[in-house]
């Protein structure tokens, strides 16, 4: 193990105040168009586990899962900054740790969005590829080799986090464009629509 890099004990400096942003999860909703559509906006981006090798313009990478880095750190060939909710990355990969703050359970997805509210301080985030449900398959890019997948009782599991996440970025707007999607803690909208009512495209 590394030694020298300490555990994130105090407040970070906000990164992204003011500023939109979108966290694209691992859901078989997420469609190419929708990729094209953040990355033409130009907006902050962050990729959620192995979501990055599509979103391979994205600013961080989260992965809450120490396992999840283990397997995929020596792939990573771009510059996004890594974060996690694990300690062991931390020292072994060189990511910056978050606590978890959303619980029961655990979801990375929620956690990102959480890191984009409260630690980046962006004005607002979308919601991409969180279905939170398995009726359209795993995840879109396929099922992970080395960690656990999503069945219908662990996504039955997260949707509840979604509202204690809800309650914690009270001060950030939060708006769920995925195609698809059994999360009813935030408003729903169509990516297209709103990024061109807020003159983002």
């Amino acid at each position: 193990m590394k030694k020298g890099k300490k555990i994130n004990k105090e407040p970070l400096e906000p990164q992204w105040e003011g500023e939109p942003c979108a966290v694209l999860a691992s859901g078989p909703s997420l469609h190419e168009n929708d990729i094209a559509l953040i990355e033409k906006s130009g907006i902050k981006t962050i990729a959620v586990n192995t979501t990055w090798e599509k979103v391979r313009f994205c600013d961080v990478i989260y992965a809450g899962d120490g396992i999840w880095w283990k397997y995929n750190h020596s792939k990573i060939d771009i510059p996004a900054e890594r974060w996690t909710c694990a300690k062991s990355p931390v020292h072994l990969y060189d990511c910056t740790y978050r606590a978890r703050f959303i619980k029961p359970g655990y979801n990375s997805g929620a956690n990102a969005i959480e890191v984009a509210a409260n630690v980046f301080k962006a004005s607002l985030v979308i919601m991409l590829g969180f279905d939170c449900s398995v009726k359209h398959g795993v995840h879109h890019h396929g099922k992970h080799k080395h960690t656990s997948n999503p069945t219908a009782d662990r996504a039955a599991r997260w949707r509840p986090q979604f509202k204690n996440l809800r309650e914690k970025t009270e001060g950030t707007e939060v708006i769920n464009c995925s195609r698809f999607t059994e999360i009813n803690s935030f408003p729903q909208r169509d990516l297209k629509e709103l990024l061109c009512e807020r003159g983002l495209i």
